[in-house]
């Protein structure tokens, strides 16, 4: 029996990119928890095994799109979960 062949769409498929929101929120969580952790840019880059800080910087300038892998080893690098760098943060409270 063979698979029944699908019908062209007519247009090129689209990549799917994340939203500007999550982009900008990866961006912004990014470089808070390297500026709590004191490193810089190429610091981050080499704890990560990057050659280049520009990765970094890249991704805090709010890319057009980051892999998983990608956030996965800079959490590693940051020493904190992937789901932190995704999360909306709390300022802490003013006591």
């Amino acid at each position: 029996m063979s698979s029944p062949k699908r019908k062209s769409r007519g247009k090129a498929r689209q990549k799917r990119k994340p939203s500007l929101e999550l982009l900008q929120l990866v961006a912004s969580n990014l470089k808070a928890f390297r500026d709590e952790r004191g490193l810089s840019q190429a610091g981050l880059a080499k704890r990560c095994g990057m050659r280049r800080k520009t990765q970094i910087s890249n991704i805090e300038q709010v890319p057009d799109n980051v892999t998983l892998a990608v956030l996965e080893t800079i959490a590693k690098g940051l020493g904190c979960p992937v789901y932190r760098l995704l999360m909306v943060r709390t300022r802490p409270r003013a006591r």
